[in-house]
């Protein structure tokens, strides 16, 4: 689980690095587990919390949060836990 989390964190830093002035918004995400190789999908919601964005990421039914922080190129993920 936690490994299509971090897997999920780069996608979600890879589009928004791409439209980086508002990174708010949901995306769709797919990608590959890297710790078994098994597919997943799901969704990804980045909101603004004032400097700070909260991100959470829906895969399957678990539900992972995580906190942003964006710099002119880049938007750094912190995942902060993880649950059902």
């Amino acid at each position: 689980m936690f490994g299509r989390a971090l897997a999920a964190a780069a996608v979600v830093a890879m589009i928004a690095t791409s439209a980086l002035a508002d990174p708010i918004g949901k995306y769709s995400i797919r990608g590959t587990n890297p710790g078994d190789g098994k597919p997943y999908s799901g969704e990804v919601t980045v909101t603004r919390t004032g400097d700070t964005y909260r991100v959470v990421w829906l895969i399957g039914s678990d539900t992972y949060t995580g906190t942003g922080i964006g710099l002119h190129t880049a938007l750094f993920l912190d995942l902060r836990g993880a649950g059902p």
